[in-house]
């Protein structure tokens, strides 16, 4: 066979193979199909509580958990939809954020956006959480420590802080803390009073960073005050300031709210550089306004102003003008804690905007030494604190977030004010310093003095002229990063708003009308026909119900017919009212009978009532009205009962006796006008409100009606429902302090369906709203519209909002109710989050009477970190939430930071560990244990702190869990999450392989402390060498 045929036969077969390979492929895939495709291809399963603010054509396409092992209550499911939103679901909470349920939450929209910023920086797009610098700058500690031996002077040496910015989670909140560094503050009482330079002229920035950082102790405290009092010798009235805006930021702390002060204090760093300006233009001045509207004032127009001025002061020279700007911003931020902190550090800074230094060796050092302590302590504990942010160790939630940015800003600037100090110094007292050292190195041997002075001289002007002026562009990033979030924040706020209806998942009552057809509704009464006016009121009525509210409809003559089943579709329920004719006797008897027997038939039983109306008195049928009422009292049914016409052909007595026997109420129309509005008013009364007032008129398109609307303490909410045959009409609110209310925040429910507008603000501000009604779309002619205001039946107050709770004890507060109006029933609704830890009594209060007060009393036992939620009081579908925060007394919790969360197998972990009181002080008498598997490390109290170190842990991620216990408090646990990574891992992806090479390739001769993997300074071909040594291994 010649070769040629060989080859060619080969190939035949070859292909033959492959035919029959696929063939059986193809047999096996029409077996197992069948049974793998649908688990493949199954649609994931939803909860209802996701799945009722799905829209039309919606799926879920993707199901995440995520969790934060050290901040647990931002654990959260979130499901990514087909249409591409998204829908959070708060594992705490129990809850779909900003959804119906979400209105009970206290500060709901602050913590909606901590929950979707914390997925938002998790999974969409993560900030570079790094500090990567060049200095060591706790070798500068050890430069000032040598020339203070040398020069004698007894002041003692300043110790290493070792990277002490950390989270603790105190109470439940998180705090961000630096520590005073062995006594920092203490150490520069000591420098002022010899004479070390450090005074407001030559280092006012670190005196400013001191001031906004947190002390651990109550004795760091009283030493940073006592720093500023040694410092009143040089300038009260600034030092004034400085002590005005500590006092402030210690009320912002306890309220919660740092991370407002944070926003606020990276745009002071960019207006004193005076490159606020160029930040807003270069990132767009409608993202930085998004910022501050989000982080600081809270609407647009406020944010607009206060960034003009804040780039006024930064911008002038002139101290008249600066002042005017404060005088501005204090304006617009009106009574915000943060307008105070603001004016005082304005005031400071605009004094001391350049570093004025003294020409000695003393002042140099001094200066020199607290920065490199301060750069020190925050690098490292910045990079903790980043690597936790970015693991998800700490949920990276925009307060978090803020507060990174806050001290990595903090960081640059001081950085910048070492450098622009340098720059003054003489280069003489920097090589007799050994300063000098830090930054550079040089060849002294051979050289003069002068030779060796002016080669540093040289080398410092370049490193300065490269190092300072950092500031700006981290301000830049931190706007650019975080107001990009609250933009796709905003977005995810106004979608939920358009998926929110209704407060509760249970909301919605199920209502019966019951309307006279017999003959004589034929007749004129006012100048109109009864039936007519009867038919518009019910519409009218129709309208107004809740979407969560279904209506049903009984007409009634010689004989009752039901004319429409209970149903949520109100145009089927308005067909039917159109459809209403008269004629025969009047059988009231009958036709509440019949609306009875539709309410005790349905499968879903949910509170309901009876509007019954009629304009004369029982004269056919076979159940008489009170035989009726005396059933609709069995099955615990309401009756509202209408008397419209003259007087003398009604039966009062009976209808009245038929509301009174029902816990329901008599209501008698004298004419039509009358009629209208006393269904309007219904709307609100049968679902459990009291009518603040009802509004009929004409809108014309563009036109408005204001309405005044008073809301007092105690008032849970307040709801404007306005009905219109067609076209549309929008609402909006005026709060008391007059700024529009955004109906996509978390306290307001918006609802638009054809012929009817809802708005209903939960929480309301206490004082005067307007309510304003706009014509968006009518007829030339405008638009009839009927309009009702209504309240809660009852009004709230807990004497005691804050709870302290002793350790293993229990506290009580009450909440004080007054009904007005007649209530059937008011149920006190504990949150599962606080469930196990309050006890209401009594749980239920039955048959409420206007004007009548009721106490409850809630009995609290100690949770272990603090709780915040609201208890609900609900009756028939009227929803008011109480707030409530429960903090426990004598609890502890930890902080922590390690020297690295990712490390390379062989190396030691090491850290420092700190328990914290409820006031978040330092406690150093607890036991502090380690737990590593089985295996349990109890830690040293070294110098201030417990000392963590883990020596040998194999490769791999590792979870470490942390326990401290004193006598008599509460005991802490936190979680330390370690990832130790093979040599020549260095893209942490747990196997050595082709891309770490790589990435080392492309570092080649580059000094990366990482990747350095024999430690020598450099990446070369010794690093290169020990990534091949280990290729293929994983972890």
């Amino acid at each position: 066979m010649r070769k040629e045929d060989q080859v060619c036969t080969g190939d035949k077969s070859n292909k033959r193979k492959a035919y029959k390979g696929m063939q059986a492929l193809f047999m096996i895939f029409l077996v197992v199909s069948p049974v793998f495709l649908p688990i493949i291809f199954a649609p994931f399963q939803v909860p209802p509580e996701i799945a009722k603010y799905l829209k039309t054509g919606e799926t879920v396409i993707d199901v995440q958990d995520l969790y934060f092992p050290s901040t647990p209550e931002y654990n959260m499911t979130v499901y990514r939809l087909s249409s591409g939103a998204v829908l959070i679901f708060s594992k705490k909470y129990s809850a779909t954020v900003l959804g119906d349920d979400w209105i009970r939450i206290p500060q709901g929209d602050d913590l909606a956006l901590q929950f979707y910023t914390a997925y938002y920086f998790s999974r969409v797009k993560a900030p570079d959480f790094r500090i990567l610098e060049n200095y060591p700058w706790y070798k500068g500690v050890e430069i000032y420590n040598n020339y203070v031996q040398k020069r004698l002077i007894q002041i003692g040496m300043i110790t290493f802080a070792l990277g002490v910015l950390s989270l603790a989670l105190s109470g439940g909140t998180l705090l961000l803390l630096l520590s005073y560094a062995g006594g920092l503050a203490n150490t520069l009482l000591t420098f002022i009073e010899n004479n070390m330079g450090l005074t407001l002229e030559n280092a006012p920035r670190a005196y400013y960073a001191l001031v906004n950082l947190k002390p651990l102790a109550p004795d760091d405290m009283k030493a940073l005050y006592e720093t500023l009092d040694k410092l009143e010798k040089f300038d009260k009235e600034f030092v004034d300031k400085l002590r005005l805006l500590r006092d402030t930021l210690n009320l912002i702390d306890e309220t919660g709210n740092f991370a407002q002060w944070s926003s606020t204090s990276a745009l002071i760093a960019a207006a004193r550089t005076g490159a606020l300006n160029d930040i807003i233009n270069s990132i767009g001045k409608e993202k930085a306004t998004k910022f501050v509207s989000v982080f600081i004032t809270g609407d647009k127009q406020s944010a607009q102003t206060f960034l003009e001025s804040l780039g006024q002061w930064g911008s002038s020279s002139d101290s008249t003008t600066k002042q005017i700007a404060i005088n501005n911003i204090e304006n617009t931020l009106g009574d915000l804690l943060i307008s105070k902190a603001i004016s005082a550090g304005l005031s400071f800074l605009g004094k001391y905007l350049t570093v004025e230094i003294q020409q000695q060796q003393d002042s140099l050092i001094g200066f020199f030494g607290l920065h490199c302590l301060l750069l020190g302590d925050l690098q490292r504990g910045l990079n903790s604190y980043g690597t936790r942010l970015a693991v998800g160790d700490i949920a990276p939630t925009a307060k978090n977030v803020l507060i990174f940015y806050q001290f990595k800003i903090t960081y640059y600037d001081l950085r910048d004010e070492l450098f622009e100090g340098l720059e003054k110094y003489n280069a003489a007292d920097i090589y007799d310093t050994g300063v000098y050292s830090l930054f550079t190195s040089v060849v002294t041997s051979g050289k003069s003095r002068n030779e060796i002075i002016n080669q540093i001289k040289g080398q410092m002007v370049d490193i300065i002229h490269k190092e300072k002026n950092k500031t700006p562009q981290v301000v830049k990033e931190a706007i650019a990063v975080l107001s990009d979030a609250a933009e796709a924040f905003d977005k995810f706020k106004t979608d939920m708003s358009s998926r929110r209806k209704s407060p509760s998942k249970t909301s919605g009552l199920d209502i019966v009308l019951v309307i006279d057809v017999s003959g004589s509704m034929l007749d004129t009464f006012k100048g109109q026909r009864k039936i007519d006016a009867a038919i518009r009121s019910a519409s009218d009525f129709t309208r107004l119900t809740s979407p969560y509210d279904r209506v049903g409809l009984v007409k009634f003559s010689t004989q009752a017919t039901l004319v429409k089943n209970l149903t949520y579709n109100k145009w089927e329920v308005l067909d039917g009212i159109m459809s209403l004719t008269t004629g025969g006797a009047t059988a009231i008897g009958d036709g509440l009978w019949l609306a009875l027997d539709i309410l005790e038939r349905r499968t879903e039983m949910r509170n309901a009532a009876i509007i019954l109306l009629t304009d004369g008195m029982n004269n056919a049928g076979i159940h008489a009205p009170e035989e009726s009422a005396e059933r609709a009292k069995r099955l615990g049914i309401s009756v509202f009962t209408l008397g419209f016409g003259e007087k003398n052909d009604i039966d009062e007595d009976a209808l009245k006796e038929v509301a009174s026997i029902t816990g329901g109420r008599y209501y008698y129309a004298p004419s039509p006008e009358d009629l209208h509005n006393i269904y309007v008013s219904l709307s609100g009364t049968v679902s459990g409100h009291i009518t603040y007032g009802t509004i009929t008129g004409v809108l014309k398109q563009g036109e408005i009606k204001e309405i005044p609307l008073s809301v007092s303490s105690g008032e849970g909410y307040f709801s404007v429902r306005v009905s219109y045959p067609g076209s549309l009409i929008r609402i909006r609110a005026i709060t008391p302090s007059g700024r529009e209310i955004d109906t996509a925040t978390s306290n307001v429910v918006y609802y638009t369906d054809k012929g009817v507008t809802q708005l209903t603000v939960y929480r309301p501000q206490p004082g005067q709203w307007k309510i304003i009604l706009k014509g968006v779309e009518t007829s030339p002619s405008g638009e009839m519209y009927s309009a009702v205001l209504f309240k809660p039946g009852f009004t709230a107050k807990i004497a005691s909002p804050l709870v302290v709770v002793p350790t293993g004890s229990t506290n009580q507060t009450t909440i004080e109710i007054q009904s007005l109006r007649d209530l059937p029933y008011l149920r006190i609704v504990i949150p599962e989050t606080l469930s196990n830890y309050v006890m209401a009594q009594p749980s239920q209060i039955t048959d409420l009477k206007e004007g009548q007060r009721y106490l409850v009393t809630l009995t609290i036992r100690a949770p272990p970190t603090l709780l915040s939620d609201s208890i609900l009081l609900q009756t028939l579908d009227s929803y008011v939430w109480i707030d409530i925060k429960i903090k426990p007394q004598n609890s502890l919790a930890i902080a922590f930071v390690a020297s690295q969360f990712t490390i390379f197998e062989g190396s030691t972990l090491t850290g420092k560990i700190w328990v914290l009181d409820d006031k978040g002080y330092k406690v150093p008498d607890a036991e502090v244990k380690a737990i590593l598997k089985v295996k349990e490390q109890t830690l040293p109290f070294i110098n201030n702190s417990y000392i963590i170190s883990i020596k040998e842990l194999p490769p791999g991620k590792h979870l470490i869990q942390l326990e401290a216990s004193k006598p008599g408090y509460m005991k802490a646990q936190a979680s330390l999450f370690v990832h130790v990574l093979i040599r020549g891992d260095v893209n942490g992806d747990d196997i050595v392989d082709y891309r770490d090479l790589a990435i080392l390739v492309a570092s080649y001769g580059k000094t990366n402390m990482f990747m350095d993997l024999n430690g020598d300074g450099i990446i070369d071909y010794k690093d290169i060498a020990i990534t091949i040594s280990n290729y293929g291994r994983k972890a």
